[in-house]
This record gives C-alpha cells, sequence and structure tokens, in this order.
C-alpha cells in the first residue's frame, strides 16, 4: 500500500468515526481557523504524520 492509499484509509476512517461520536471531543484552537479544511482532513494528517503512516 502507498502513502496515497494509506492516507486515503485513515481519512476513511476518521470521517466514519468523526460522524458517530468523535465530532463532541474535537475542536480547532484557534481564533484564525482556516476553515478551507474540514476537521476529518486536519485528524486524518495529524495521525498520518505523527504516527509516519506516510
Amino acid at each position: 500500500m502507498d502513502w496515497q492509499e494509506q492516507l486515503i484509509t485513515v481519512y476513511l476512517y476518521v470521517c466514519k468515526h468523526y460522524e458517530k461520536n468523535l465530532w463532541v471531543y474535537c475542536q480547532r484552537m484557534s481564533n484564525h481557523a482556516d476553515l478551507s479544511f474540514s476537521d476529518e482532513e486536519v485528524i486524518a494528517l495529524y495521525l498520518c504524520l505523527t504516527t509516519k503512516a506516510i
């Protein structure tokens, strides 16, 4: 599995759990939040980059 497939897999996993109950616990902590990215995209990128999945 290449890095694009891993990123897509993580993104779909995050979306599934974000819609169910994760949205209650997640909040952007910036007054200058860039809303051109969804919360799901930010979480997926964070998980991939911090776990070195990519």
